[in-house]
Order: structure tokens, then C-alpha cells, then sequence
């Protein structure tokens, strides 16, 4: 279908097979992947979806929205602004329930779902999303705070695997060297307490190895603050765990508990 630049975006859906030709409504999970806004694709979460669909049983539509330098801020949020309106009109013709639509990401994609989540407040969307799945996101693109002390922590070296010279990298490619990162749209951290209180559920997934450590938990705090459930849960490894779920028996047990949180929110009368 047409994103929010006019070119096809394209998605994958995957749905529980033993729930294929259900006459219920399905939950869906409208997904969007990590990658500093630069890399990633459909196939990057292909693997490791199929799980969360399976052990959620919900359906999860996974996006490929477009990607910087050659598409900067805002296009991966107006492609997730269209994908979601797209998820919408489409729910009752292919058996998706519009009153749990779900969003979520990992990284740069857990930014793009907590922007989505606010946008649907600012722009006033008849249907908003029910709930927030926010693994290791990024949230605060803004000038450094001396309290994000994890960048100090595990951002000089590249052995946790994304060191803050990659996050600079990323950042001025999404944003261009010259803003400031305070724009909600970039750093939904910054929202007014008003807008955070209207906020759905969430569900954090944080690594605690991991640069995005401390900007997770100050956004998770604030949601909470501001009234929002949340549940936070903060993994003893490095930035983006989950992907290594074939090779890791605590990744694994970890997008586990992912998929069991989602179900149990998105299913509360069937657990």
C-alpha cells in the first residue's frame, strides 16, 4: 500500500497457523525493526517474529518503513503513521480486531512505536493503539544528559555491540547534523506530562549492558509517573539480545516472557 510518502510500503503478516480461518477477531502486533533508522529490513526480525506470533497468537504485521540518509526524519514516522491507519480500514475485511491493535519495535523501531503511540493523541486517530511494546528503545535523541549514565558505561567500546560513535552515526543520518533531537517526534521522552498520561499500557524490554539503558528506564518512569501500567523488565545482557533467540538459551527465554506479557494483555480473559 502507499506509505507516508506516496511509495509502496511494504509489510509482512504472519498469523498463528492454528488460528488461520478463525471467525474471531485477532489481536494484532504492528511491528517495527531496529536499526538506527539506517539498516534492517523485514527479513532482520523475520526469524524471531514467528515466535512472538506463534507464543502470543497474535498477529504480527511487521514493517518496512523507509530508511535514512536517503529518507530522513520524519518519513519513518509518517510511514508508521499510515501504516497504522492502513491496519485499520483493513481489519474487519481480514479478521484483525481494531480495538487491540498493538504497537511495538526494537531500538529505533521501540522509538517509532512510542512516537506512533503519541501521534495518535496529536493527530486524534479514531482508533489508537491498546497497548506498547517497547524493547531497548531508543528514546532521547537530544543533547547528552549527565544522568544517562550508561552511555558513559557501555558506549566507549565495541564489545556491547553498538558503542556511542554508532549512535552518533545513526542519529546525524536520521536527523542531519544540525538539529537538536527535542522534537517529540524524535525524542518521545520529552512529551508533556498531559500527553503521557493518555498513553496505552506498556511493556519494557531493556537490556542492562546496553547505552539505551538509561533513556529506557527515564521514559518508562515518567509513564509510569504520569498514571500509564508498565511493566518494565531489564535483561542482564547487551543491546539487542533477543536477536540471538537460536543461539542464546537466556535470549530465548527472554523473548519468551516477550510474547507471554503480550498475550496475557492482549487475551486477559482467556489466561
Amino acid at each position: 500500500f502507499r506509505g507516508g510518502g506516496k511509495a509502496w510500503l511494504n509489510v509482512r503478516v504472519y498469523t498463528p497457523e492454528e488460528l488461520v480461518g478463525s471467525h474471531v477477531p485477532l489481536p494484532v502486533l504492528l511491528y517495527f525493526h531496529g536499526g538506527g533508522f539506517v539498516i534492517g529490513n523485514l527479513n532482520t526480525v523475520e526469524g524471531w517474529l514467528t515466535h512472538v506470533c506463534h507464543w502470543s497468537k497474535c498477529v504480527v504485521i511487521s514493517v518496512d518503513y523507509r530508511l535514512a540518509p536517503e529518507n530522513p526524519h520524519p518519513a519513518a514516522i509518517e510511514d508508521a503513521v499510515s501504516c497504522f491507519q492502513w491496519v485499520v480500514d483493513h481489519a474487519e475485511e481480514r479478521g484483525w480486531d481494531s480495538s487491540k491493535i498493538a504497537v511495538g519495535g526494537d531500538s529505533a523501531g521501540g522509538s517509532i512505536a512510542a512516537v506512533l503511540a503519541q501521534q495518535a493523541l496529536a493527530r486524534k486517530f479514531q482508533v489508537k493503539p491498546c497497548f506498547q511494546l517497547l524493547l531497548f528503545p531508543s528514546t532521547y535523541l537530544g543533547p547528552r544528559r549527565p544522568g544517562f549514565k550508561s552511555i558513559e558505561e557501555f558506549g566507549k567500546e565495541d564489545y556491547y555491540t553498538m558503542p556511542f560513535k554508532s549512535m552518533i552515526y545513526f542519529r546525524n543520518a536520521y536527523l542531519g547534523p544540525d538539529k537538536d533531537g527535542l522534537d517529540v517526534t524524535v525524542s518521545p521522552l520529552v512529551a508533556e506530562d498531559h500527553v503521557l498520561r493518555d498513553l496505552p499500557p506498556a511493556y519494557f524490554g531493556l537490556c542492562h549492558f546496553d547505552v539505551l539503558r538509561d533513556e529506557g528506564r527515564e521514559y518508562a518512569r515518567r509513564l509510569k509517573e504520569s498514571g500509564v501500567s508498565v511493566c518494565l523488565e531489564e535483561w542482564r545482557a547487551h543491546h539487542g539480545i533477543i536477536y540471538l533467540y537460536r543461539k542464546v538459551g537466556y535470549a530465548k527465554e527472554s523473548l519468551k516472557g516477550v510474547a507471554s506479557h503480550l498475550r496475557r494483555h492482549m487475551y486477559p480473559a482467556k489466561l
